[in-house]
């Protein structure tokens, strides 16, 4: 963990706006110039590519319009199903929604808060098109056991990884996140580990047929309403591109510091009342938030409380602590028709805490909140 904080943002950043700014002749889109977009859109989707080792990156808006294109891509359509997980955010399955297919439910594993393939297969039927996981907080999903349900030649399924929370993560065969199957989708929203200006997505892929789709899709139809199939304005300006570029040069350290700040709150919070998410063996997870379920009867709302009033929930990317997911997305209004049995996701929920209050910080600073936290819980507790 570095000595001297790392700033989330800084001249770097302030440098690559300025020089987008002071074109001539000047570019903040450039689509309307090359379809590909413009210099600092296509740079930021070589290096995103160079850095996943796929073969292209593909960027747009955000992160749900990332994920929106990406079904479209893989041909979901109405009356189509795409199974999916209930612990996450509404986007995963609002995507799905949008492209006038049916989300399905799945339920997750205990230990890893992850889509259970074993219950993804009970949920498969001859309608359903795309298994769509769900990398949560930084956590890499069993992407071998659904990577084989796809391959099973009774069924015709792709799989669409949701990657807006686990960028930089190491999954399946050492692979990073997002280039463990044939196309993902990644936000950049602020909220992020890094982002491209507040908002900002992409997709990743090897195939040659889906990354052209993908930019037609997001641009008109690349020549502008001359595509056989609807298209939309899901464009990344050049400033978003500009800055998303610097981020990411600074993406493995930011993940390290979070890596090693969960590591030190699984050993500082007691063992008695917190129980940190797992991940599988094979994986190397970023833990983009600290997220522990704690014991029956641990006063969740009181520490929060007690955490604010000494300064530590401050509510804004890197100062907060939570509950996390106060119900699956299934109880939300709009999905309540499509709810099914997961009785796993049913009562992690009641019992998530999560910590993003470590997060570009120094060693000593990480350190004193990490005794703060299992000292307020003592506390609580006693």
């Amino acid at each position: 963990m570095s000595p001297v904080p790392t700033p989330r943002f800084g001249h770097q950043e302030e440098l690559a706006v300025l020089k987008v700014l002071r074109r001539d002749p000047p570019c903040l889109s450039g689509y309307y110039k090359n379809p590909l977009g413009g210099p600092s859109v296509q740079s930021f989707e070589r290096a995103l590519a160079a850095y996943h080792a796929t073969k292209y990156a593909v960027c747009v808006s955000n992160g749900t319009t990332a994920l929106h294109l990406g079904l479209l891509a893989l041909g979901v359509k109405p009356g189509d199903e795409v199974i999916t997980t209930p612990l996450t955010f509404s986007a995963t399955a609002t995507s799905i929604l949008m492209c006038g297919a049916t989300p399905v439910f799945a339920d997750v594993d205990p230990d890893t808060w992850l889509l259970d393939p074993d219950s993804v297969r009970t949920r498969i039927t001859k309608k359903t098109r795309v298994i769509l996981p769900v990398h949560l907080l930084g956590v890499p999903c069993d992407m071998d056991e659904l990577i084989r349900i796809t391959e099973d030649a009774q069924w015709n399924i792709d799989l669409l990884e949701d990657n807006a929370q686990s960028l930089g993560a190491r999954g399946w065969k050492g692979r990073l996140a997002g280039a463990l199957c044939e196309l993902s989708a990644t936000s950049l929203q602020e909220t992020k580990v890094i982002t491209s200006g507040g908002e900002g997505g992409f997709l990743l892929t090897d195939s040659d047929a889906l990354a052209e789709r993908l930019r037609a899709l997001r641009n008109h139809g690349q020549q502008y309403n001359d595509a056989p199939h609807l298209c939309f304005n899901h464009r990344m300006t050049e400033i978003q591109a500009a800055i998303g570029r610097v981020q990411l040069r600074k993406l493995d350290k930011f993940n390290l510091l979070q890596r090693e700040a969960f590591d030190l709150l699984s050993r500082k919070l007691p063992k008695d009342y917190f129980v940190p998410q797992l991940s599988l063996p094979f994986t190397g997870p970023t833990h983009y938030l600290a997220g522990f379920t704690v014991a029956n009867g641990f006063r969740r709302e009181e520490y929060i409380a007690t955490l604010t009033k000494l300064g530590l929930n401050r509510g804004i990317p890197g100062s907060s602590v939570g509950l996390g997911y106060t119900r699956t997305i299934m109880d939300l209004p709009l999905l309540l028709p499509y709810r099914s049995p997961c009785p796993v996701a049913e009562e992690l929920v009641q019992r998530f805490l999560w910590f993003d209050c470590t997060r570009w910080r120094t060693r000593r600073d990480t350190l004193e909140i990490a005794n703060t936290l299992r000292d307020v819980a003592l506390e609580v507790m006693a």
